[in-house]
């Protein structure tokens, strides 16, 4: 009875699935997450519209590209501490070290 109280008291995360979104999905959302709050869209002072700023800005810095090479590597290696091993690849990317590839 004691175990199944003290199972009850600690609160269960579900785990969650994370997946690549395409490229199409990406822009969608790059869209919902740049829309104001009446809809407009507000125009950079460079005249690019802040879907066009916010692409050309992940694309600048490879943040897809980084993200699907640690993922793919996750699932691939399975690290004992995923988190840990994120942290891990994006220290290095932060040192200016080469990510590994799939073998």
């Amino acid at each position: 009875m004691a175990a199944q109280e003290d199972n009850e008291s600690h609160q269960q995360f579900p785990v969650a699935s994370f997946a690549v979104p395409s490229r199409t999905e990406l822009e969608e959302r790059l869209v919902l997450a740049l829309n104001t709050r009446d809809g407009q869209q507000s125009c950079a002072q460079d005249g690019a519209d802040p879907y066009t700023r916010a692409v050309r800005y992940v694309e600048q810095h490879r943040i897809v590209e980084i993200f699907q090479n640690i993922t793919s590597r996750i699932a691939y290696e399975r690290p004992d501490d995923p988190l840990q091993f994120m942290l891990n690849e994006i220290e290095k990317v932060r040192k200016g070290q080469k990510l590994e590839t799939l073998k």
